[in-house]
């Protein structure tokens, strides 16, 4: 008896496994699709920029330019030597440039060292706290006037009567020599350390 309903039981069973999908499919519709939301702890990689657009935006250079050209290029050659003496010690410096012994032996902003003029350098370091070194740096690249050729030569650096005044307490008499010297072939009366110093205000420094 068995045996005889067998087929008929296989027979009913492959009916309903192939009408099943078409019942799960149905309700597999009937629920909403799920909604996705993206991780938030994951910080998303930046979109890299045209090379032009990130040049634009980057800093602009800080080395300062000037009008006169013989003066953008002594700053520009100043700051090739000194880089290359920062490398290697032994480089030979222009003589202007070369450390004095209150260089060597003072501790002071290295800055101070693009300063041409050896004793203005030395002024600068052992009466640092009476001024403000980046207005007194700015004031001295204006008022600079630079002779000749030489462009690294400080005695082709004049400068003008008006910082010489404004800081007159760092003025020494070798600075004060070259000064004069370019006074005298304009005809103009020469400079004194008395002059200078009764006129001095001492910048506040910060």
């Amino acid at each position: 008896m068995l045996l005889l309903l067998l087929p008929m039981l296989l027979s009913r069973t492959a009916t309903r496994i192939r009408t099943c999908p078409v019942s799960i499919w149905a309700s597999i519709h009937r629920f909403p699709p799920l909604s996705f939301s993206p991780p938030t702890n994951v910080s998303a990689a930046p979109i890299q920029q045209p090379q032009q657009q990130q040049q634009q935006q980057s800093p602009p250079d800080q080395a300062e330019e000037d009008d006169d050209p013989n003066k953008s290029e002594a700053y520009k050659l100043i700051h090739y030597h000194l880089d290359n003496y920062k490398r290697n010690t032994a480089y030979c410096l222009p003589s202007s440039l070369r450390p004095t012994l209150v260089q060597r032996t003072v501790p002071h902003e290295s800055v101070i060292d693009r300063i041409l003029h050896p004793e203005l350098r030395d002024r600068m370091i052992l009466l640092r706290g009476r001024f403000d070194l980046v207005d007194c740096l700015l004031d001295y690249r204006n008022a600079v006037t630079i002779h000749g050729d030489d462009v690294l030569a400080h005695s082709n650096w004049e400068i003008s009567e008006k910082w010489l005044r404004q800081y007159g307490f760092l003025v020494d008499p070798a600075t004060l020599n070259i000064v004069n010297r370019w006074r005298r072939e304009r005809a103009e009366p020469e400079l004194r350390i008395a002059d200078i110093t009764s006129a001095e205000t001492t910048p506040a420094s910060t």
